[in-house]
């Protein structure tokens, strides 16, 4: 959650709780003068498309992702904690039909807590995050599979 300072904010508070205001700051002074660069290096050309993978636990599914999502296909067969978010109508249009479920993204919500997702959307960058159980690599590579053959 590092792709805003109110995200870098938040996460460095609730992992680095013993930091004392100053240092707190400096560090969030020296994300926000790197951050630029580094997206501009992490982010593809115009045609291309950012896909990140990400093991999740805790209970974080789909439905952690609803209120943010303007669609949503959850397949009866599939575990929640298993999903795609998109941020491409295209791309959710090809995914809806997947054995996947899948999420789409194409909104800024009002309270960015400095998701890669949402710095996409900004500048307008396809982007696709595979959620999987952690532990799960068998089915986040058939995620990537599918990704791979049927997306261009």
């Amino acid at each position: 959650r590092i792709f805003s300072r109110r995200g870098a904010y938040y996460a460095l508070k609730k992992f680095k709780p013993h930091w004392k205001p100053h240092t707190l700051n400096r560090v969030l002074d020296e994300l926000d003068e790197e951050r630029d660069s580094f997206l501009n290096v992490l982010m593809p050309s115009t045609d291309g498309i950012l896909i990140a993978v990400h093991n999740n636990f805790r209970g974080y599914n789909i439905n952690s992702e609803k209120k943010h999502s303007q669609r949503i296909s959850i397949k009866a067969n599939q575990n929640l904690c298993d999903f795609i978010i998109c941020t491409n109508e295209d791309d959710y249009e090809i995914l809806e039909i997947s054995p996947y479920n899948v999420v789409l993204q194409n909104e800024l919500p009002e309270y960015d807590d400095g998701s890669l997702s949402w710095e996409a959307i900004r500048r307008n960058v396809r982007y696709l995050n595979i959620e999987t159980r952690l532990g799960q690599l068998t089915i986040q590579k058939k995620m990537l599979d599918y990704v791979a053959l049927n997306l261009d």
